[in-house]
């Protein structure tokens, strides 16, 4: 895969920035620069407004600015170098190219095995779900704790399918006998092949002292985590049978393509509609994000169970400048949401705060607020 020339890239730089956004919406000319409404918000008074002498626009009902790149990518919702060429197809500049170096090209062939490891583990995870919700339907007798998992958080089909939601089994060990017997669906799926990537995204894990190999998720209800492209980058699981030893929820290290500080779980279906209400709703909790989607509250996002990050907040500032957070009803959630407060604040996004209510006498999670509205 070549890659555009840095001389390309300061050619496009170079272009006015008006000249470049006044091909994707309509300016009119103010003072010495130029004003439209809004291409990120649903305003009637406009507050866009593009600064020839910075060569920088600057939109005040959404809180967004930079360059004419940054534009492009904010109004297409683009990659940077996607942004470049479309302003170089739009600006009539023929881009040149450059082969990558042997390192480059041989990191990218490794993630994109990566990422493709990770989507065939989302797939096989997804059919055994899936094979369970068929088995049911065909004889309402039969029970399994995923069913009943699913069932509970009234998740429909096509939630279930939008989300790639699936179930890491346990199944029969062919080594036969010992601790990890039933520990090994995913590893007799992936082979020796790809086992040093499914090890590196800590899809299987191995014993230090025998090298014997097992699933690192075991009867887990599994939510894909996808990067703001769409890419399955990790995954995390809830655990059916939850105990001192195996906890609650269970999400993937970081690896080559997944840092947990700069992903929100979530983005890659609700930056849209970030953009255009200007807000998120932002949750803890997978299954509260899905929720609140499936109820169509479509901005929502979550912080992949951990501490809101400086990444997580540049991230999301590309979308929008305010966010209402839904702590869980603990003490734990509202220390988590003080400590968001601070960092949202210092990133310039306005910020609120919803208490969970209580219902006869307990305060219930946002996953739970929606299944009583649905009701």
């Amino acid at each position: 895969m070549s890659y555009i020339s840095p001389s390309s890239i300061d050619r496009i730089k170079d272009i006015p920035v008006a000249d470049v956004i006044g091909r994707y919406i309509e300016l009119k000319k103010n003072g010495s620069g130029f004003k439209a409404p809004s291409p990120f918000t649903d305003e009637k008074t406009p507050s866009f407004y593009v600064v020839p002498s910075k060569n920088i626009f600057k939109c005040f009902s959404s809180g967004k600015g930079g360059d004419a790149i940054a534009f492009v990518m904010e109004y297409n919702n683009m990659t940077y170098i996607d942004a470049i060429k479309d302003i170089a197809q739009k600006c009539g500049e023929r881009l040149e190219y450059e082969e990558p170096t042997p390192e480059a090209k041989e990191q990218a062939d490794h993630r994109e095995v990566l990422y493709k490891l990770n989507e065939a583990t989302a797939r096989q995870y997804a059919r055994q779900l899936h094979e369970l919700l068929n088995q049911r339907a065909g004889d309402l007798a039969i029970t399994h704790p995923a069913i009943d998992e699913i069932v509970k958080r009234k998740f429909t089909y096509d939630t279930l399918v939008q989300w790639q939601i699936g179930y890491a089994p346990i199944s029969p060990s062919p080594q036969g006998e010992g601790r990890g017997e039933g520990w090994n669906f995913l590893c007799n799926l992936i082979g020796d092949k790809n086992y040093a990537g499914a090890i590196e995204l800590g899809l299987i894990k191995s014993k230090e002292q025998t090298g014997k190999r097992y699933d690192a998720w075991r009867n887990r209800v599994m939510f894909p985590i996808h990067n703001h492209h769409g890419r399955i980058v990790a995954f995390g699981g809830r655990a059916l049978a939850p105990d001192e030893f195996n906890p609650k929820y269970m999400n993937s290290s970081d690896s080559p393509i997944f840092s947990k500080e700069n992903t929100l779980f979530g983005l890659h279906f609700a930056h849209e509609a970030i953009r255009k209400s200007g807000y998120a709703y932002m949750m803890e909790g997978y299954t509260d994000v899905i929720s609140f989607h499936q109820a169509g509250f479509n901005c929502t996002v979550g912080t992949c169970g951990t501490a809101l990050s400086e990444a997580q907040c540049k991230l999301l500032k590309k979308y929008c400048s305010k966010v209402v957070l839904f702590p869980d009803p603990d003490k734990a959630g509202e220390a988590s949401a003080l400590r968001n407060i601070d960092i949202l604040m210092k990133h310039g996004f306005e910020t609120a705060v919803v208490p969970m209510p209580q219902v006869e006498g307990k305060k219930v999670d946002p996953d739970e607020l929606t299944r009583m509205f649905n009701n």
